[in-house]
């Protein structure tokens, strides 16, 4: 007679094989955000000062690698995922912070503002489908999930447009080119899971952009100040 396989036996196999993998691994340092295209104007970005627990036991920090090529955990057909995802335990929420990495902001083509925010709304749509597997814990039922969109480029090769463009009107075009320094909110409209979600998108542009590695604080884009870590989800 065949072993009895139970929910909970696929549960801890894909939770044990996406640590293997390394599709999701523990942060208990600083990070580097890498961009998998050899080709890319920008590869690294060097993320300083994340809140962790010292040990990769019991993490509040995360990354998971959204490009990976996997049969199990690769990207799904027709995803556009952004490089990497954060995800942070603290002050009593999920922090998640999509990572996508660009030589240079273009008009048009996979460089282009509309590009990037559909990368932005599939990874936040996937990363929320993914969260029940690995916090399976009814304690995290209440506990608030944050998404935030971090751009981080070397060039603005964007043009400035007429009012009367359509273009223009668009909040993400507003994020960039109407608001020093460039953030602001994007509304997820395309995601059932995310349809009234509001995801803050943050614009850094590398000091250096002849470089193709650039560094930037956690506390850039996470102001407030970090009074609680007493979330753990075990591995």
């Amino acid at each position: 007679m065949s072993a009895k396989v139970t929910l909970k036996h696929i549960k801890d196999f894909l939770k044990k094989a996406s640590f293997k993998t390394k599709f999701i691994t523990p942060v208990i340092k600083n990070t580097i955000i890498t961009e998998q295209n050899t080709a890319a104007g920008l590869k690294e970005v060097h993320v300083l000062n994340i809140p962790h627990s010292g040990n990769d036991y019991d993490p509040i920090a995360w990354l998971v690698d959204l490009e990976m090529k996997h049969p199990i955990f690769g990207v799904p057909e027709g995803s556009k995922p952004c490089e990497q995802a954060l995800i942070i335990m603290a002050n009593r929420a999920i922090n998640i912070y999509l990572f996508e990495l660009k030589g240079s902001l273009e008009n048009e083509g996979n460089r282009s503002l509309a590009y990037i925010q559909e990368k932005i709304t599939d990874s936040s749509a996937r990363v929320a489908y993914l969260l029940p597997l690995y916090i399976p814990d009814n304690a995290f039922d209440g506990v608030p999930v944050n998404f935030w969109g971090i751009v981080c480029y070397n060039y603005d090769n964007i043009e400035e447009i007429s009012a009367d463009q359509e273009e223009r009107k668009t909040e993400i075009y507003k994020i960039l080119k109407e608001k020093v320094p460039p953030k602001g909110r994007l509304y997820i409209e395309d995601s059932p899971l995310l349809e009234e979600h509001r995801i803050e998108i943050l614009f850094f542009q590398n000091p250096n952009p002849n470089t193709s590695s650039m560094t930037i604080n956690f506390q850039d884009f996470y102001t407030k100040r970090i009074g609680n870590t007493d979330l753990r989800c075990l591995h």
